[in-house]
């Protein structure tokens, strides 16, 4: 029964001492950012109830350090560290619920953005259209979608925009979203160069030096 309670005593003087070596060496590795001995640190002493190692280990996971970047498995260590009064712990939980207030609000401002934009382009608003050209081609907003870029950027560009028909004669020279077409590119590229966008000139320029589609002419390209 003595031996017992002696290994009892023994065990409870000895773990505490392990959990501090444990973060100190959590710590040391983590300011060389060495991340994966850091997480085996953290994570040991975390484990047994330390709350500063809580702390440190919501870190790795909420930024990302060393591992994959894990918000909630982050949250649930911050709440066992802030369970045990760490005040560190408890400031990044409130940071995270603004942030994420934030992000939400975000969104739906964007959402409420791209409708509008999604409406007026139906109206046959120009400007609408070549955004939402522009929104489909680099995945802003919306999902990546050339067939889509394509289609708006070909409604504004018959309207007369210039930019518009600069991006769709480069379409038709890339063969994004379409069949490619070295004849159709250089007519676009024509009615925008003709309006002065300096993107257009250059790209009709290079078609006409290199000789896509058409005969090398280093006199068109040079005007």
């Amino acid at each position: 029964m003595w031996l017992r309670r002696l290994m009892l005593i023994l065990f409870l003087f000895v773990l505490p001492i392990q959990v501090f070596a444990n973060y100190e060496k959590g710590m040391q590795a983590y300011d060389s950012e060495d991340y994966q001995t850091a997480y085996q640190e953290f994570k040991e002493s975390a484990e047994t109830g330390d709350a500063n190692s809580q702390f440190m280990l919501g870190t790795l996971y909420y930024f990302g350090y060393g591992l994959e970047k894990n918000e909630s498995e982050a949250i649930a260590w911050f709440r066992k560290s802030d369970a045990q009064g760490n005040t560190q712990a408890t400031e990044m939980l409130n940071f995270i619920k603004i942030c994420n207030e934030i992000k939400a609000k975000a969104n739906n401002l964007e959402s409420i953005v791209i409708e509008k934009i999604k409406n007026e382009a139906a109206k046959g608003n120009k400007e609408a259209q070549y955004n939402l050209g522009g929104m489909y081609y680099y995945g802003l907003g919306l999902e990546k979608d050339y067939a889509e870029a394509f289609k708006w950027y070909q409604k504004a560009a018959k309207k007369g925009h210039p930019e518009a028909q600069q991006a769709l004669g480069y379409m038709y020279e890339t063969g994004e979203g379409i069949t490619q077409n070295y004849q159709e590119a250089i007519k676009w590229y024509r009615k925008s160069a003709a309006q002065k966008n300096v993107s257009a000139q250059c790209n009709l320029g290079l078609i006409y030096e290199e000789g896509n589609g058409v005969p090398q002419n280093y006199k068109e390209a040079f005007k």
